[in-house]
């Protein structure tokens, strides 16, 4: 599948980017553009935020953690809701809208948000013994 999205980035991404005004096709994760001009977020391996790596060591510092500040902060997921609650709003927006992509959820935000809620709800389970 990966290597089907690198081919079609490859070959046709100027001309998709041309004819929908956009260059959607391999938006970094860490970009601060709308997420609906993202077709296809990339994580890539660097330092920026929001990398592989960078999240890799939170995470990682999030479950050294002892388990009562886990589940505080697990508990405290109010910003990374309010985010995924925005771009449903947005997403609504659109349809309303007759598609017109509009929004103010960046990538970056989006992906961030994304990731920690679901990191929150993996290590759940840890939590409970």
């Amino acid at each position: 599948m990966y290597a089907g999205e690198i081919a079609i980035n490859h070959i046709y991404s100027s001309s998709l980017g041309h004819q929908h005004e956009s260059n959607a096709i391999d938006v970094p994760a860490f970009s601060k553009k709308s997420v609906w001009d993202a077709w296809h977020i990339h994580c890539l391996h660097n330092e920026d935020d929001f990398s592989k790596f960078k999240h890799r060591e939170r995470l990682g510092a999030f479950l050294d953690e002892p388990k009562e500040k886990r589940i505080i902060k697990m508990s405290n997921n109010t910003l990374t809701q309010n985010i995924l609650n925005e771009v449903i709003d947005e997403f609504h927006l659109i349809q309303k809208n007759n598609g017109k992509m509009t929004g103010n959820i960046s990538v970056r935000d989006y992906v961030t948000a994304l990731a920690w809620q679901k990191a929150y709800a993996a290590t759940g389970a840890l939590n409970l013994g």
